[in-house]
């Protein structure tokens, strides 16, 4: 605990109209990431160390070779350079994502239905857009030797499907996967067995977020030019998908870091709130590290939500390395990091 002066404090509850939050990928984990990591790397400069340097001398084993991986794929050190008004910096960043706590209440369940050469699993894993209905049917198919094309997944009807705890939290391949493996193997025995997966503690997934920005000093824009993230996330069962699940929370996480804004009044359309272009994505490279998870579903962890994580934080590092001025909120919009340009301009 920081200590802090007593405070004594009365609320009311008040009826409003106004949404004052909600869930958005990583769930508050990459705002408070981008506070501690930024304060890292601010530190680091203060005390003239490189902020790969101190992050490995704090960094569990998982993380350290994340970042040990990432510092010789990126080519770290990099020199920030000038082209005319514009400042070129580089940034680097880490996450931690856990998946499941082992609490009771964190469930999946699932069976599965076999019909000759073909199978169906109902799950309560319902697949947002992540790919999860593709992992479940690759497991099913391999449990039970089918082509993956053979699997037919059902999910998301309550009058048809089983219980779940939900698919938030990147559980869908530590849950919904294990639930569907042990159903698969159950099917074999007496097909139609209802089987609950019940994970205990698991590892949790780990990434380093590198980037290259562009600040233009003059207009306060910044561009992100290149972005690398390896990722320990266990094994990985769908690379393809995976891939993909990093490029979309680089996407995610440019947009929060630099574009997005819901203020409750003004913003009524998604062209005000602001999210990323095509134009305004760099390049992402994916990698992949680390070895199957004990106690996972073929050691595969979690994913969805951990890609997001860094990355406002590594920008917030790469614009510092540009010019010098560490930026301590999101998003990083032109007028905010003009302001703070003119400052040490003195204008």
């Amino acid at each position: 605990m920081l200590p802090a002066a007593h405070h004594r404090f009365v609320g009311e509850v008040k009826r409003t109209n106004t949404l004052p939050g909600g869930a958005y990928r990583g769930y508050g984990v990459a705002q408070a990431n981008f506070a501690i990591e930024t304060a890292v790397t601010a530190a680091a400069a203060r005390l003239d160390l490189d902020p790969v340097l101190v992050r490995l001398r704090n960094a569990p084993a998982r993380l350290a070779h994340c970042l040990r991986v990432g510092s010789a794929e990126f080519g770290w050190p990099r020199r920030a350079e000038r082209r005319g008004e514009t400042r070129v910096g580089h940034g680097v960043a880490t996450a931690v994502k856990a998946t499941v706590t082992g609490e009771e209440s964190e469930f999946s369940t699932a069976w599965v239905e076999l019909d000759g050469d073909r199978a169906t699993l109902f799950t309560g894993t319902c697949d947002s857009g992540t790919g999860s209905s593709t992992v479940l049917a690759q497991v099913v198919a391999e449990e039970l030797g089918l082509p993956v094309e053979s699997v037919r997944v059902l999910e998301g009807d309550t009058a048809t499907t089983p219980a779940d705890v939900g698919s938030a939290a990147q559980r869908s391949v530590l849950l919904g996967a294990g639930a569907a493996r042990d159903a698969a193997r159950a099917a074999r025995r007496a097909p139609g067995e209802r089987v609950t997966f019940r994970a205990g503690r698991a590892p949790a997934s780990f990434c380093a977020c590198f980037v290259t920005v562009a600040v233009d000093v003059e207009l306060g824009v910044v561009a992100v030019e290149e972005c690398l993230v390896v990722t320990d996330c266990g094994r990985v069962l769908n690379p393809l998908g995976a891939a993909g699940q990093v490029q979309g929370g680089v996407v995610q996480g440019i947009g929060l870091a630099l574009i997005d804004r819901c203020p409750s009044t003004g913003v009524t359309t998604i062209q005000e709130h602001g999210v990323p272009l095509a134009t305004d994505v760099p390049s992402v490279r994916a990698l992949f590290v680390g070895d199957p998870a004990p106690g996972a579903p073929y050691g595969g962890l979690g994913l969805g939500e951990l890609p997001i994580v860094p990355v406002p934080a590594a920008i917030a590092g790469a614009v510092a390395d540009a010019t010098g001025v560490v930026p301590t909120t999101m998003p990083m919009r032109p007028e905010v990091l003009w302001s703070a340009l003119a400052g040490t301009r003195g204008c």
